[in-house]
């Protein structure tokens, strides 16, 4: 058995997508060795809520709890699991679609990935206006099949459909209610056909009253 780590994140960078076209990501030159300066270093502009993040209650839940509140230990997950969803554009996955296709053996799950979104160009001026939104009652769908379940982690940009948002302002609101985190935007195309993700790490930047934040994410697999 051979033992990987993958990156489950995205590298961001100015052509990174932006929910709903919002402002992209930027960084500025302060010093440059170039410039005779005598060493480099750059300003980053950039929404707390581009490329690979994770969104905490305090998102969606006025004086509810920040990325900064939780433990090193939330930030491991022992037990997450992939799940492949074949989608139509601006979708709204339900808990009836993933209960079909989820495999009877599975007994637990703290992070719970859904793959949706393989297929699209991330750099299409219409990449986040045909991806697929996520319904409600997904929450406690997750909740009651798992016991250990405490966070989602999708391939889309949002939880929320472009094309849906009022659906997803309320899944994110159900989700977060339950403090369930949400990972958005990541790369699980890196996660490579038959093989097993045994562990997952994801270490957010953590700054004061944090609703949310960008997000490096490691994958542990294995091939048998």
């Amino acid at each position: 058995m051979t033992i990987d780590w993958i990156w489950l994140s995205h590298t961001t960078s100015s052509d990174t997508p932006a929910y709903g076209g919002g402002s992209a990501f930027e960084t500025v030159p302060e010093k440059q060795i170039c410039c005779g300066d005598s060493c480099n270093t750059v300003a980053i502009k950039m929404s707390n809520h581009i490329g690979s993040h994770v969104d905490a209650p305090r998102h969606f839940i006025s004086n509810a709890k920040t990325v900064a509140e939780y433990s090193p230990a939330d930030w491991f997950f022992e037990k997450p699991f992939l799940i492949d969803i074949p989608v139509e554009n601006a979708q709204i996955v339900t808990s009836e679609q993933v209960d079909s296709v989820i495999p009877g053996n599975v007994k637990d799950a703290d992070l719970v990935l859904l793959r949706t979104c393989g297929n699209l160009d991330r750099q299409s001026e219409n990449y986040y206006k045909t991806q697929p939104g996520f319904s409600p009652d997904l929450a406690e769908y997750f909740s009651d099949k798992f016991a250990s379940f405490s966070a989602i982690g999708l391939d889309a940009i949002s939880i929320s459909s472009f094309m849906h948002r009022e659906v997803g302002r309320q899944t994110h609101k159900v989700f977060l209610g339950k403090d369930l985190r949400i990972f958005e935007d990541l790369a699980l195309s890196n996660i490579p056909l038959n093989v097993t993700l045994k562990k997952v790490i994801a270490l957010p930047f953590r700054y004061r009253d944090a609703d949310g934040s960008p997000v490096t994410m490691l994958g542990e697999i294995s091939h048998v």
